[in-house]
């Protein structure tokens, strides 16, 4: 094989400068490892434009720089899908302790009315 890295050529040499075939079969291997290392190379080039089309094991490492996601099929960061949690639709927690979350279907906001059903319920020992 050729690559645009290294191509083993011969020019027309006076017989007594003809490499031995040992030198030859260096050459063989530097030309092959060099065949080897552009085939990857390549090959790590199809999967990037291409897409991956196995699993890609990751041995402890993480993904590190993604941008928020425009459609539903790319990935996002914890920070993002965080954002995008319930917690951010629950009203504030400071000073509603004992109280309940309570909706009008749009909006939800602190009652401590269930608060006091249970005061009541716990008064006579239910």
């Amino acid at each position: 094989m050729s690559n645009p890295y290294f191509t083993r050529t011969f020019t027309a040499l006076p017989f007594y400068l003809i490499p031995s075939s040992a030198h030859v079969n260096q050459w063989t291997l530097a030309e092959t490892g060099f065949d080897l290392v552009y085939a990857d190379i390549n090959a790590r080039f199809i999967a990037s434009a291409v897409g991956l089309t196995a699993n890609l094991p990751a041995n402890g490492f993480r993904i590190t720089g993604l941008p928020s996601p425009v459609s539903g099929s790319e990935p996002a960061t914890k920070t993002y899908a965080d954002g995008l949690s319930f917690a951010t639709a629950l009203p504030g927690q400071t000073g509603n302790e004992g109280k309940t979350i309570v909706t009008d279907g749009t909006n939800a906001s602190w009652d401590d009315s269930v608060g006091d059903a249970l005061a009541i319920l716990n008064f006579i020992g239910y």
